[in-house]
């Protein structure tokens, strides 16, 4: 009877390594091939920074819409879901403001028609690190060419978003507003109502809008048109002492004569969450000034 020698540590911990490479190997591929095949027009953003990092790099890369009418915005423009701006590319992040999808539309070679450029929030400067995370060569290149390493594609989002589309019988989960109490709403809207009692700084007013207008110049030179829009916030902060400085600067800076303005009509009342974001009720009462 000839004796097998003994497995050795050695060989059994090689054996090991082998096989947790292969196993890993195959569970690579497959999951790529659920990617590009099951889940090809899935993108879960785990969170609000992540969900303006996919906005973006989706954009740059060119494997988003593309359409010729972009809207640049904050997140009062976020709360615009895709389906609610049939033709429009939504580059509108949270958090963030208009010089952040300026700075994308910039550098991208999908130079829009028309760019649609929100007022509210003039004065929120860009994001000093947002481009160079964009554009960062290993997440950019990888992603641009292995969607399952692209933003929006990690197993763990995937896993939940299905599993919540199973719980609610394949229908797909819509974004709510959670109910505030009035003295909680109340409150938020005081403390909105001391932000908004006071115009801005005329000089930094003034530099932020020339800074925009040499910045939307190379675009309009291009024939781009420039259309510039109001979100509608609370009664009580719509024509307070900020929101008219802005709309001052605007038409100062930018004649209506020359360029096309969208402002909430006089006969809304919105309510809004928080004073400025409108409930997603409200975004579907005034989406419809875009469908031009």
């Amino acid at each position: 009877m000839v004796r097998r020698a003994p497995l050795s540590i050695f060989n059994f911990k090689s054996m090991i390594i082998r096989k947790t490479i292969l196993v890993t190997i195959l569970l690579l591929l497959g999951y790529a091939a659920l990617v590009r095949y099951c889940f090809r027009d899935t993108t879960v953003a785990q969170h609000q920074w992540q969900g303006n990092l996919i906005k973006a790099r989706n954009y740059a890369l060119g494997i988003s819409d593309t359409n010729r009418t972009v809207m640049l915005g904050s997140s009062l423009s976020y709360r615009f879901q895709p389906n609610d701006l049939p033709g429009i590319t939504n580059l509108s992040m949270a958090g963030m403001g208009i010089f952040d999808g300026l700075a994308l539309v910039a550098k991208s070679k999908h130079r829009p028609d028309t760019l649609l450029i929100e007022m509210n929030l003039l004065l929120r400067p860009p994001d000093a690190g947002f481009m160079d995370l964009v554009y960062q060569p290993y997440a950019f290149y990888t992603g641009k060419y292995i969607p399952m390493l692209r933003e929006g594609k990690q197993p763990a989002g995937i896993l939940t978003d299905q599993l919540s589309k199973w719980a609610l019988g394949g229908k797909k989960k819509t974004s709510t507003d959670a109910a505030v109490a009035e003295n909680a709403f109340q409150q938020v809207l005081e403390l909105q109502k001391q932000n908004f009692a006071k115009a801005p700084a005329t000089d930094s007013l003034q530099q932020t809008l020339h800074l925009l207008k040499t910045k939307l110049q190379t675009l309009e030179q291009s024939g781009c048109r420039i259309i510039f829009y109001e979100m509608p916030i609370n009664p009580v902060l719509m024509h307070s002492p900020f929101a008219n400085a802005l709309r001052e600067g605007f038409l100062q800076t930018f004649p209506a004569g020359q360029y096309h303005y969208i402002f909430p009509p006089e006969n809304l009342r919105f309510h809004t969450t928080d004073g400025i974001h409108l409930s997603r009720g409200e975004v579907l009462q005034y989406v419809k000034v875009f469908r031009f």
